[in-house]
């Protein structure tokens, strides 16, 4: 199984340069159209605006390096922040009402793998119901509207508005809640990496029935990806609401799209057991660069949707690119092996029939 999943691995070195390159590109790009693109003050406006997509984008590398999707991600992201800001107009302490709503993320995502498993489904049909309630709860929830009467003195909703970490003047532009991403992506990438559960995930992505045979629990891996993935989107809820001050029931919608698109941007293969999250942080950059170069452009959100809906398909037809490359190479070797094997069966035929007639020859020879 090392091996096997070593494969994976070192091919996303290779994307990984691929999306530098491309970051790079694209920044000298619009900064050819507009030289406010490469300031200090924009970048961090990058960063701040790709942090959300990015805590989302942890989650859900887990769940496609296990070969599914969830598109209830946006929705779990936008209940969660009602969650937070409701138990925090009740009165609640701030801490515990970040508790609380990072755990009911992490339940809405255990939901999620559990009605999989138990209705037999794939994880993507689940999801396309559960993003509706979800949705709907938060809207039932707030009363349709935004919540906001609750304190904001806490070190948690300075830390979301850029006022707890006393940067020095020249490192002031990068915002505090990219802390927030760099350590939950690096969790992310030791628990995807170095443990157990990775390890059964990229086997669970790469072939399901040879993970069952080796002794991997298929429904528990599952299960547990899909519960971190609600997690990440409670912790994301949670500082969504400190950095607007404010929870809004629509919060979310649309994230699901660029969450798998910077995914599968990053290398991750749409049927599974390929994916890490360094490359998921670069695919989450890159969107986000395409997204703040076009507004700085002048490119109307009209042509920014159309241009999201490019890079969807560009990160499809990448994927089908370099999958392909692979199905046909192993389709290659199986037909290399299948005719070896025809052919060492054959020779194993003839080699009787050979000694047998070598045999009567000598008789022959030895009645002469």
């Amino acid at each position: 199984m090392g091996i096997a999943l070593a494969r994976p691995l070192a091919r996303g070195g290779t994307q990984e340069i691929g999306l530098v390159v491309a970051i790079v590109l694209l920044g000298v790009y619009f900064t050819s159209r507009n030289g406010v693109f490469i300031s200090f003050d924009n970048l961090g406006n990058i960063a701040e605006q790709s942090t959300f997509i990015g805590l989302l984008a942890v989650g859900m590398t887990f769940v496609v390096v296990g070969g599914q999707f969830d598109l209830s991600v946006g929705s779990m992201f936008g209940l969660a922040g009602i969650v937070f800001a409701e138990a925090l107009q009740a009165g609640w302490n701030v801490w515990l009402a970040a508790l609380v709503s990072v755990a009911s993320g992490a339940g809405m995502g255990l939901t999620n793998g559990l009605l999989s498993v138990l209705l037999r489904v794939p994880v993507i049909i689940v999801t396309i119901g559960t993003l509706s309630i979800y949705r709907g709860a938060a809207y039932w929830i707030s009363n349709g509207f935004p919540v906001s009467d609750f304190g904001q003195s806490s070190a948690l909703f300075k830390f979301g508005q850029r006022e707890l970490i006393p940067w020095p003047s020249s490192l002031d532009w990068i915002p505090d809640l990219v802390l927030a991403l760099v350590g939950v992506a690096l969790l992310g990438h030791l628990l995807l990496s170095r443990t157990a559960f990775g390890q059964h995930l990229y086997a669970l992505g790469s072939n399901r029935r040879a993970a069952q045979l080796a002794g991997v629990h298929v429904h528990r891996v599952q299960v547990g990806a899909l519960a971190l993935l609600g997690l990440t989107a409670g912790i994301a809820g949670v500082l969504g609401v400190a950095q607007a001050g404010s929870a809004d029931p629509n919060g979310g919608v649309g994230y699901e799209l660029d969450v798998i698109a910077a995914v599968i941007i990053g290398g991750a293969a749409l049927t599974g057991g390929r994916g890490r999250i360094a490359a998921s942080m670069l695919g989450v950059l890159l969107i986000g660069e395409v997204r703040n170069g076009l507004v700085i452009s002048g490119v109307s959100l009209y042509g920014q949707l159309i241009v999201s809906g490019v890079l969807v398909l560009a990160a499809v037809a990448l994927d089908r690119l370099i999958t392909g490359r692979g199905e046909r190479q192993a389709s290659l070797g199986k037909e290399v092996a299948y005719h070896s094997r025809r052919l060492t069966r054959r020779l194993q035929r003839l080699q009787p029939h050979h000694s047998r007639h070598k045999a009567r020859l000598i008789s022959k020879e030895e009645e002469r």
